[in-house]
Parts: structure tokens; C-alpha cells; sequence
């Protein structure tokens, strides 16, 4: 008898041993992935913010450059955000740049892509601060953003950012902008660009590069985040 619980012991001891050591050869991202963005934010003819927000903390690594195919430029920051907030510079003006989110592993959790505004171009009237994801939840996405005067509040929306047919609005008037779109898709993405036009005294629009965003699974809570 004994002999058998000795047995049985050391087989739980070894069980207990190889579940260690199983869970350390487990990549800790392995289950990360990005619920909004990248999105670029602060656009300049040299440099821009993106921003991207994960499901759980991980690490903050960008590949960016002009071919898609072929990403040569790292930002990154330490580990251990779920909102991400990476600077990049020394840009090209009127430029097309993509921007690729890795995981530790080198594992691609989110693209897109952003021009640069034209050298010497000084816009009377645009977005300084967002587009923003503040909530994300089943069916429904809230997007924040500021303009540098009242204006229109536009998002275009869709599932190819080629083709955003579907549109979500609040009334005219504000700087600080907050569109709910709802009705959406549980578990899918969607890609959106906001647009704000008919600016107080330049009658201008500004808008931005579509983005995406992934609803959650049915049943998940909504998701805040810390938009700074």
C-alpha cells in the first residue's frame, strides 16, 4: 500500500513538474490581440503618433516604412501596456506609411497605414487630437476625436476600408467630438475613418485614414480605455 501512494506521489509530483515547465515554454503573448488600431494620430510632414489597444498587457513594438512588404523601422517601448503610444519621426512629407504591431515573437497582430501631411502646409483648420477609441463593446464602438474648431461629426464605417458605406453622426457644433456607432457584429472588424467638415469660419474638412477595430465576443463586457 505504501508502495502505491509512493507511486502515485512521484507521478504527481512529475505531473505537477512538466505543467512548470510547459507553462514556461508558453510564449505570455500567445493569446495577445489588438481590439483597436493601429490607428495614427498628430500627423505632421515628418512625424506621427500611433496608437493601438490590446486585450490584455503585452509588448509595444511598431515596424513602419513606405512598403508594405518590407518594414525596415522599429519604435517599441517597454512591456506591459494594453494602450499603446509609440512616436515616430524623420518621416517624408506627403508620404504613404504602413504600420505593422508585433508581438514579442514577431507575431503580426495589426496593420494600417497613414499619409504624411505636404511640406510647409499649414492647415487652417484641423484634428489635433484622435481619432480615439473609448469603448468597445458587442455592438457598438465609441469614437472620440478633437478639431481645432467646431465642426461636423462624421464616421464612415465598414468591413473594407476601401469601401466605408455606412455612416454614424452627432449634431454639428463641437470641437470635441463623440460618435456611438452601433449595431454592429459581435466578434468581427470594422474599419472606420472620422470626418469633420463644415468648420466655423473656414467652412473646412479634416478627416483621417481608416482604422480598425475589432467588436468583442458576444456576451464580453464592454471594453474602456485610457485614451490620455
Amino acid at each position: 500500500m505504501k508502495t502505491k501512494l509512493g507511486m502515485i506521489a512521484l507521478l504527481c509530483a512529475a505531473l505537477c513538474i512538466a505543467g512548470v515547465a510547459l507553462a514556461q515554454t508558453q510564449p505570455r503573448e500567445a493569446n495577445v490581440n489588438v481590439i483597436a488600431g493601429p490607428i495614427a494620430q498628430k500627423i505632421t510632414p515628418n512625424s506621427a503618433e500611433v496608437t493601438w489597444e490590446t486585450n490584455s498587457p503585452s509588448s509595444t513594438i511598431l515596424k513602419y516604412g513606405t512598403d508594405p512588404n518590407n518594414l525596415q523601422q522599429t519604435a517599441q517601448k517597454p512591456w506591459g501596456q494594453q494602450t499603446h503610444h509609440v512616436e515616430i519621426s524623420n518621416l517624408q512629407p506627403d508620404t504613404l506609411y504602413w504600420v505593422v504591431v508585433q508581438g514579442e515573437s514577431g507575431r503580426e497582430l495589426g496593420r494600417s497605414n497613414f499619409k504624411t501631411a505636404p511640406a510647409g502646409q499649414t492647415a487652417q483648420f484641423n484634428i489635433t487630437h484622435g481619432p480615439s477609441v473609448e469603448q468597445v463593446g458587442p455592438d457598438s464602438v465609441v469614437i472620440a476625436w478633437t478639431t481645432s474648431a467646431p465642426s461636423s461629426s462624421t464616421v464612415m464605417y465598414g468591413n473594407d476600408p476601401n469601401n466605408l458605406n455606412q455612416k454614424a453622426e452627432a449634431p454639428w457644433g463641437q470641437q470635441t467630438h463623440r460618435v456611438t456607432v452601433n449595431n454592429l457584429q459581435p466578434n468581427t472588424k470594422y474599419w472606420f475613418a472620422v470626418q469633420s467638415g463644415q468648420a466655423q469660419g473656414t467652412g473646412q474638412t479634416a478627416q483621417s485614414q481608416p482604422f480598425p477595430v475589432v467588436a468583442v465576443s458576444s456576451g464580453q463586457e464592454a471594453m474602456k480605455f485610457d485614451t490620455r
